[in-house]
């Protein structure tokens, strides 16, 4: 299979970061198609939702697509790293390639993390999809086991991985990965940029902080592409926090986690009619 059949995807319902650039020029690298979209259609039950519309838009017009967040970022530039996993999975006749969710440094982890999915253009995959968008959340919620599957998100990563557990034909052909293969986290980079395939800043924060200070532990831009790549593009706008701006937004992100502990605090009083 060619890499001109691939196509790397992200969006949402709005464009946030600047993490395109990083996904337009890493495609380019690996011969495949990109498209960026907007994931507006069909309403959407959470936030999480839009990437079925966009992903509904885009799968029937390739043979596989690379579904990417738009807070993932590709930090191994050996392009055939990806082509190679994709040209696996045809070859093993699987529907989809997905990560683990790694234990993040709260102690949270998830059976699997929908941030990168690898997806075939074909009834499974479009079965899997279609179910896991008309799950009812609270449904979901209630039959949850976090023992079995970790942490609860609210979203598609819970109705993904529900519908693929309830129909065990459909499991045996998804991969779940190892997150160095395919969707890592910043704390988890133990060596260079190659550790993993790409990193995931999820969860809540002030992400374009986050993404500044992992870039300069390896001499980046923000884009998290070396210089000669973006050289090579002709990326013009190259984005940068100073270090004035990243000490604000931490002093800011530490009032937003104080005020947190204080709302959880006061909802169990209320509810619980005790201080302690």
């Amino acid at each position: 299979m060619s890499a001109d059949e691939i196509c790397i995807v992200s969006g949402g319902d709005e464009v946030r970061y600047r993490s395109y650039v990083n996904h337009r020029i890493y495609a380019a690298e690996a011969g495949c198609d990109f498209r960026l979209e907007i994931g507006l259609g069909r309403p959407a039950s959470t936030p999480y939702h839009y990437k079925f519309n966009l992903i509904d838009h885009v799968l029937p017009r390739y043979r596989w697509i690379v579904y990417v967040d738009d807070d993932v970022y590709f930090t191994d530039w050996r392009a055939d790293r990806l082509v190679d996993l994709v040209n696996e999975s045809e070859r093993r006749g699987l529907w989809g390639v997905i990560a683990e969710g790694p234990t993040e440094p709260s102690g949270v982890w998830s059976a699997i993390n929908t941030g990168v999915m690898v997806l075939r253009n074909d009834e499974r995959t479009r079965t899997v999809l279609d179910t896991a968008r008309s799950a009812d959340i609270d449904d979901l919620r209630s039959a949850w086991d976090s023992t079995a599957d970790g942490l609860f998100t609210s979203g598609d990563q819970d109705a993904i991985w529900a519908t693929v557990k309830g129909q065990p034909s459909i499991r045996e052909h998804l991969e779940v990965v190892s997150h160095e293969r395919l969707n890592s986290r910043p704390h988890l980079y133990d060596g260079g940029l190659d550790s993993a395939l790409a990193v995931h800043f999820c969860g809540p924060g002030d992400k374009r902080a986050n993404v500044a200070r992992f870039a300069e532990r390896f001499g980046l831009g923000h884009e998290l592409v070396p210089t000669a790549l973006l050289d090579k593009y002709d990326v013009r706008r190259r984005e940068r926090v100073s270090a004035v701006e990243l000490q604000r937004r931490a002093v800011a992100e530490r009032s937003h986690a104080l005020a947190r502990r204080i709302g959880r605090k006061m909802r169990w009083i209320r509810e619980n009619r005790s201080w302690s």
